[in-house]
């Protein structure tokens, strides 16, 4: 089952990796809006929904200099 917040961060992942075409780390996570809500999330939150992507095979990481980036797997 995939939550609202789940529809909406991974809305805002296409839209960082694909149109903007950059990876995205916590940062942009922090307040973002989706479909004319606002959404914000802990970084504890992000961590267990990115770890949650990524053993479904949407996201990967691409690089960690302190803060971890990610992108869209393929």
């Amino acid at each position: 089952m995939v939550s609202q917040l789940d529809e909406a961060m991974l809305s805002h992942m296409r839209y960082l990796a694909l149109t903007e075409g950059r990876s995205f780390s916590y940062l942009d996570f922090q307040s973002f809006e989706f479909n004319g809500k606002t959404y914000g999330m802990t970084h504890g939150t992000y961590r267990n929904k990115i770890w949650k992507f990524k053993k479904a095979g949407i996201v990967e990481t691409e690089y960690n200099s302190g803060a971890a980036f990610h992108t869209i797997k393929n």
